[in-house]
């Protein structure tokens, strides 16, 4: 498909939005290099066309990301990986026969001689697209590299796959800063990455370049018990983290579904079950250490607990996504595990006696005691009976936990809420001091994503489903509206709409199961979605609480925030990434590149 059509058809698309959202300003401008992309729609393409220099062949590349890969090329911005840049990027770390991974139709600029070269060398070359690449096929059996790009390809968004091209694992701050030096030297993208659980694309690599994979740096380097900071690298997982903490009766409280590390949560402001309580990411991040695009090393702000000193660098840098610097050291705030702990859960007759719930909860003075606040709709309820086998009742229900000094703390407060509970109509309320039961509970609803599959008949073809997730936030006052709005509109389209959320900061989730190969289906989950995050701005929400916005949530930016907005948000980009290498083409469209 031509530069030409497709810019032709993202107008028609952009003009089409403008219609159904009058005000939003949305609008495209070919060849400006100021577009904001309005993909309405989920259809996916099968292409064998080498888009700026990438073969990508096989695969169902979806057409936002084709549209962006097209921008790249008519704005002629990057350089190409060659075999020269592969020797200066493998003289950057210490062991490159494991820390560098080649996939040869990601760079299709290297030459049979070449790939023989990278071969003697011991380096790692594998390819994962329709068969063996031209590497393997030369008796180059590399598991290890073909397992790397096959992770490194994918992750938990409704996107399709994308190849890396060349997978780099640093193992330190020095070897991030020695990397980033050469790639800002020729121009070369760099897409950082941790676990693969991001729900927005926003670590796919829709350019070739170098994919940053830090989930190997996961090293807990100092624990500062005296003032409840513990220092560590990028690639720490929640679970890791909280399981070399208890022994110290300390834990971590940002707690999103995922087991995934601790840069990636900063990397999207991510929050989780326990934000009511102890605040997102933002608030239990007390300094980073971040590498620039050129490679020069910062830290964003002292260990102080407060400063006033010069701009906040360190929210600047927060929830940024990879965009203006990749991650390589944290010190996190962590708190002394509860001494007392209880749960609760609260069925309702209707999804809107819960959000109402919510409400009075949050005005009955338990805020020092309540924790976690997470609805589960009768759908959500149903999946997760069948994906983890408990037997909870078929109904709208509020997942709690109370934390607290001591037991009678928290058992007045479980009192508390229960009398709440019943003056609203529950169908029950059930609490446990018993930890097994606890887990089970909260595992249940980390599960829930997972299980939104169940809610289809068909979804023993879960190869072929995927699970749309949407992440609308709402002042705590419109949850109840914008909760009830959006079950109506799914029910009157009949598609399934599994929704969990942590309904105690106004946020949550639809977890849509949906087959991409239907386009029909697809098309109404992409316009019902749409409709619901209009919603939720127009209430004075956000597209995203928590999950970031990658590519999924480029089209709402300027809704959301704003032309004025959007434009400084570019020139900060560009004061801090002049050549765009950064992540490109995440969470907006860059500025045209001025040489």
């Amino acid at each position: 498909m031509s530069s030409h059509e497709l810019a032709r058809q993202a107008m028609a698309r952009a003009e089409n939005w403008a219609q159904k959202f009058a005000g939003c300003n949305t609008s495209v401008a070919c060849g400006s290099g100021v577009v904001h992309v309005s993909c309405a729609g989920h259809a996916t393409a099968q292409s064998k066309e080498n888009v700026n220099g990438r073969i990508v062949t096989e695969l169902h590349v979806d057409e936002e990301v084709i549209q962006l890969q097209q921008l790249a090329e008519k704005q002629h911005r990057y350089g190409t990986v060659t075999i020269e840049i592969l020797e200066r990027l493998a003289a950057c770390v210490g062991k490159p026969q494991t820390q560098l991974v080649i996939n040869p139709q990601g760079c299709p600029h290297l030459t049979l001689q070449d790939l023989a070269r990278l071969r003697e060398r011991g380096w790692s070359v594998g390819g994962i697209g329709g068969g063996a690449s031209q590497a393997d096929s030369a008796g180059n059996n590399n598991q290890h590299a073909t397992r790397v790009l096959k992770r490194c390809s994918q992750d938990r968004s409704h996107f399709q796959k994308v190849e890396a091209s060349v997978v780099m694992s640093p193992a330190s701050t020095e070897e991030v800063s020695r990397i980033m030096k050469v790639c800002f030297e020729h121009s070369i993208p760099v897409t950082p990455s941790g676990t693969r659980t991001g729900l927005e694309g926003g670590s796919l690599q829709i350019l070739p370049g170098v994919m940053l994979d830090m989930s190997n740096m996961s090293q807990v380097l100092e624990l500062m018990a005296e003032a409840n900071l513990v220092r560590v690298q990028p690639g720490v997982e929640k679970l890791q983290l909280n399981n070399w903490l208890k022994k110290y009766g300390l834990f971590f409280p940002v707690d999103p579904g995922s087991n995934a590390c601790v840069g990636g949560y900063a990397s999207t402001g991510a929050s989780g079950t326990l934000s009511m309580r102890y605040g997102t990411m933002r608030d239990n991040v007390r300094t980073m250490v971040v590498v620039l695009s050129d490679g020069r090393v910062m830290k964003t702000r002292s260990l102080a607990v407060k400063s006033s000193v010069g701009y906040n660098l360190h929210q600047l840098l927060m929830g940024t996504e990879g965009t203006l610097g990749v991650i390589t050291e944290l010190t996190l705030e962590v708190m002394k595990i509860p001494p007392a702990v209880m749960a609760s859960r609260a069925c309702f007759p209707t999804t809107r006696l819960v959000t109402e719930y919510v409400s009075k909860l949050l005005s009955s003075g338990l805020s020092n005691q309540l924790a976690r606040a997470e609805l589960l709709n009768a759908q959500a309820m149903a999946c997760v009976n069948k994906y983890d086998g408990t037997n909870y009742p078929i109904a709208p229900t509020l997942f709690l936990e109370f934390h607290g000094g001591n037991l009678t703390e928290v058992q007045l407060a479980c009192d508390t809420a229960s009398k709440i509970a019943a003056s609203l109509g529950a169908k029950s309320f059930d609490s446990t001091t018993d930890e097994k039961e606890i887990n089970t509970m909260w595992q249940a609803r980390r599960n829930a994503l997972f299980a939104a599959f169940r809610a289809r008949d068909d979804y023993e073809h879960k190869h072929r489903l995927k699970v749309f997730v949407s992440d609308v936030c709402v002042p705590p006052y419109e949850l109840s509206n914008a909760v009830a709005e959006t079950e109506k509109e799914f029910e009157e389209k009949k598609i399934h709409c599994p929704i969990a959320g942590h309904v105690g900061d106004g946020n949550f989730h639809c977890l849509i199961p949906y087959d991409p190969e239907d386009k029909s289906e697809a098309e109404t989950v992409k316009a019902l979605n749409d409709r619901m995050v209009m919603r939720a701005i127009k209430a004075g929400g956000t597209a995203s609480g928590e999950h970031g916005v990658g590519i999924g949530k480029m089209k709402f930016l300027e809704a959301e925030l704003g032309p004025v907005a959007m434009d400084i948000m570019r020139k900060i980009k560009h004061a801090l990434d002049p050549k765009g290498i950064l992540n490109p083409y995440k969470v907006f469209t860059p500025l045209v590149c001025e040489h």
